[in-house]
């Protein structure tokens, strides 16, 4: 993989350094920005943080979070996940969580209609660009297309050494909604982040099916449970494995 500089801008929230849940720092990728209309901005390098600037702005003057269907949906999961919460997040409780976290895109720049071939060989890149620069302790990605894109490695030398699959299965017998994977990037230093993939908020219902938004709850607590291990013990046990 030849590594390039991440030219997205990311959202950070100011909170981001301390935390969530446990002081949790958390890195979440989308897929991809659609062009709206009337843009012809060639590289809008700060497309992704515009695009939460405006929904938290929203969510500021009382606006309906289902305007914002992939926001309102993904960060309804990770409250629910968060805070063990079943009823519906409020506006405080969605923008406190913002404030918490980071946020970007994989695919760099905006897209029309689906990403091109080219599009989808800048993500790893952008990837490592950003867990190098933000160091989270929890990596999500919101997309299972972007999931089959994503590097092995973090390393500056491109090495795998410390980092490897988790074998899901064998945890109380979770499984991830749909051929979903937990993985460990190890970098240079003693730094680790857990990684997991989720599917693409746009695909969501609110019901409680395996595939629909609820259902990834289940699976977002496991890893966040996971994440809590490796950031108090620098390892993550699954059975009698550990990783």
């Amino acid at each position: 993989m030849k590594d390039q500089p991440t030219i997205m801008k990311p959202w950070i929230g100011p909170r981001y350094e301390s935390g969530v849940h446990a002081g949790i720092k958390v890195l979440i990728f989308g897929e991809s920005a659609p062009r709206k209309n009337g843009d012809t901005r060639n590289e809008p390098t700060g497309v992704s943080e515009e695009r939460l600037s405006e929904y938290v702005g929203h969510l500021e003057i009382g606006g309906n979070p289902g305007r914002f269907v992939f926001f309102s949906t993904l960060d309804q999961i990770l409250i629910s996940a968060i805070e063990g919460a079943a009823s519906v997040a409020t506006k405080d409780q969605r923008i406190e969580f913002w404030n918490s976290v980071a946020f970007t895109n994989l695919v760099p720049g905006l897209v029309d209609g689906k990403p091109s071939a080219e599009q989808w060989s800048n993500v790893a890149a952008e990837f490592v660009g950003q867990l190098r620069a933000l160091r989270p302790n929890l990596v999500l990605v919101f997309s299972s297309e972007g999931n089959r894109h994503i590097p092995e490695s973090v390393r500056q030398d491109g090495s795998t050494e410390g980092s490897r699959y988790i074998d899901i299965t064998k945890s109380e017998g979770l499984l991830c909604p749909k051929e979903g994977n937990a993985y460990i990037f190890a970098h240079d230093d003693d730094h680790r982040a857990l990684y997991g993939n989720i599917n693409h908020p746009n695909n969501m219902r609110f019901q409680t099916d395996a595939l629909s938004a609820e259902g990834w709850v289940p699976w977002v607590r496991q890893l966040i449970g996971w994440t809590k291990e490796l950031k108090l013990k620098g390892h993550v046990t699954v059975g009698d494995r550990v990783f």
